[in-house]
């Protein structure tokens, strides 16, 4: 069934989500934990990745460039009904749903990461960071804070440049040179998770998901993570 990663357990651990590539675009698919049920979810020429269960495991948020630029939906499981949650030019993605399932938090642009809520649309800026790439944002277990990725010294479509762990403006680690591929076509060459779990309980014990980084060979990537301020 083509190439496939990304997988995310639902909240009861019942079911797998993930995204495939495959046709030239990648699609959503479920699949009980006993590897049973294998189910599409999404289907036609645009690209749906990126899948996060919602806490009860109802519906799914994912990144689709559907309507003519990536945005966030989010598809009911049950009736596969999907809502476009953000309608802007510009490029959104990676998103991650808070705890209590009522916002997402996702990259916009490549230089944001910016909280919308799920029910009402209401809108707000976390971060912004223009000249960097921002990737991965992910809430801490009390929905309160955002810990995200960026890359210094490049932008997409390819980021070459610095990269540290980072947690209230204080640098943890040294400084490494990483890269990184980000075009929103293109399957990744290489994954690692070693880092993000390295670095976890230095990063209020949330990390960006695994998978998410990768080189052209060498070592594992050197993550930085950045905890800046409340999520609003």
């Amino acid at each position: 069934m083509g190439r496939t990663w990304r997988p995310r357990r639902s909240p009861d651990s019942s079911t797998v989500v993930f995204q495939s590539y495959r046709e030239s675009s990648f699609g959503l698919w479920t699949i009980r934990a006993d590897g049973t049920g294998l189910r599409r979810l999404t289907s036609g020429p645009f690209d749906h990745r990126e899948p996060v269960f919602s806490p009860d495991g109802e519906k799914i948020a994912y990144s689709s460039d559907a309507p003519g630029s990536y945005g966030i939906h989010v598809l009911d499981v049950a009736s596969g009904r999907a809502t476009l949650v953000t309608d802007t030019p510009d490029e959104e993605y990676e998103p991650a749903r808070s705890p209590d399932g009522i916002k997402l938090a996702f990259v916009a642009a490549g230089t944001r990461i910016d909280v919308v809520t799920v029910a009402g649309g209401a809108r707000s800026t976390f971060a912004t960071e223009p000249g960097t790439a921002l990737h991965s944002p992910m809430w801490t277990p009390d929905g309160g804070d955002l810990v995200y990725a960026r890359y210094s010294g490049g932008v997409p479509p390819v980021a070459v440049g610095v990269a540290e762990l980072v947690r209230g403006g204080k640098r943890c680690s040294p400084a490494k040179t990483s890269s990184r591929s980000a075009s929103r076509g293109r399957a990744p060459t290489s994954t690692s998770s070693s880092a993000p779990q390295r670095y976890r309980s230095r990063c209020n014990g949330v990390v960006p998901p695994a998978g998410t980084y990768h080189r052209q060979g060498g070592p594992p990537d050197f993550l930085f993570c950045i905890s800046s301020r409340t999520a609003r």
